[in-house]
């Protein structure tokens, strides 16, 4: 009788560490993956996100976002629009109205997707991650900040508790201080740990990075977790890669198989 109490309380104290180690958020990578072969819908669409908002065990979504010529805002991974859909050039070069109606080449032909057009993300109480775009390789230069703050500022204004929902991510070191001024919570997107420290310094009130899981290890992510910041991994698409996630244990996991993501961390 000794020994099955002890049993137990090993098995117990055993399952409690477990499931403190992984409360990690699952977002979706592009709403439900880009690259991956089980993801429903191309990536970035409005269906993605509207898919996995609807899944009650997701966290929320990260999205590629981009400013065209005339400051509205879209959904869209590839700076070029050549290879993913029937248009072509960059998406900084175009205006409103020639971007309505252009199509990915995907088995379902989903439009490409205006921010504020994207119902789902307005009384949702999941995590809306904005991975700002900021280069403009058609034109060889990098966009107005102020045009693009003034309107993700319009956009927020549409979203229910924005400031506890919305997180920035940037690879710009000269948009943090701007970014930052004006209220967001912003991620910067770095492999290097170096330049984290740096950016720490510097900008003290950074919420946190973004890290590719096969370079930021499990040292790293307590590092940050420990000067009460976040870390969120991506690149992570494999049943392996969401065993290592686990083991770091880092905030959120930016994941190309949700699915995977949700049975592992869920």
């Amino acid at each position: 009788m000794k020994y099955k109490i002890i049993f137990i309380f090993f098995i117990l104290v055993y399952s409690c560490k477990k499931q403190e180690k992984t409360v990690v958020r699952v977002i979706g990578h592009g709403g439900n993956g880009l690259e991956f072969p089980g993801s429903v819908y191309h990536g970035n669409s409005k269906e993605a996100m509207d898919f996995t908002f609807s899944n009650p065990n997701a966290d929320g979504v990260e999205l590629d976002l981009r400013m065209a010529q005339d400051g509205t805002l879209w959904l869209s991974h590839d700076e070029i629009l050549d290879n993913e859909t029937n248009s072509s050039g960059c998406v900084a070069n175009k205006m409103t109205e020639e971007l309505k109606d252009v199509k990915y080449k995907s088995l379902q032909n989903e439009k490409l997707a205006k921010l504020v057009e994207i119902e789902s993300f307005r009384e949702s109480s999941k995590y809306i991650y904005v991975d700002v775009k900021h280069a403009n390789s058609c034109s060889s230069i990098i966009q107005n900040e102020v045009q693009y703050l003034q309107a993700l500022d319009t956009w927020k204004k549409s979203i229910v508790n924005s400031d506890l929902r919305i997180y920035i991510i940037l690879n710009n070191e000269d948009w943090i201080q701007p970014f930052v001024q004006e209220g967001w919570r912003v991620l910067f997107s770095t492999d290097d740990s170096q330049t984290r420290a740096n950016l720490l310094i510097q900008y003290p009130s950074l919420t946190g990075f973004v890290c590719k899981n096969s370079l930021c290890s499990e040292s790293q992510v307590d590092d940050l977790k420990s000067q009460g910041k976040e870390i969120y991994l991506y690149e992570v698409r494999s049943p392996k890669s969401l065993k290592e996630v686990r083991k770091k244990n880092p905030t959120g996991v930016i994941s190309d198989d949700v699915q995977g993501a949700i049975l592992e961390f869920k």
